[in-house]
């Protein structure tokens, strides 16, 4: 029963923590990896004029995920985020208690 309890705990505070905003910032930056590897991939079928204009095109994918990257290390550098781990990872702790009681039992 107190694993339950503290599993409705930490659930709450993962909801608290934005696991969905650090999962779209970390998709975003996985994006333009994608986006730059397809276009690299598909200029290589282009003439050198056409494939060389495409420099901007990357360099503002190298932008946008630079700006998404820094996003992402303020997220998982926020208090609110260590806290969460803590809480995760005192949840881990009890678990193993509980699963030792359970042996023994």
């Amino acid at each position: 029963m107190r694993l339950r309890a503290a599993t409705i705990l930490v659930a709450a505070g993962l909801l608290a923590a934005g696991p969905n905003s650090i999962a779209q910032t970390a998709g975003a930056v996985r994006e333009c990896d994608i986006m730059a590897e397809t276009i690299h991939a598909r200029s290589r079928k282009l003439d050198d004029p056409l494939a060389s204009a495409l420099a901007t095109l990357y360099g503002a994918l190298e932008e946008r995920r630079h700006g998404a990257l820094a996003v992402l290390a303020q997220l998982l550098g926020s208090g609110r985020f260590h806290a969460t781990v803590a809480r995760l990872r005192a949840l881990v702790e009890l678990g193993k208690g509980a699963h030792d009681d359970e042996r023994a039992a």
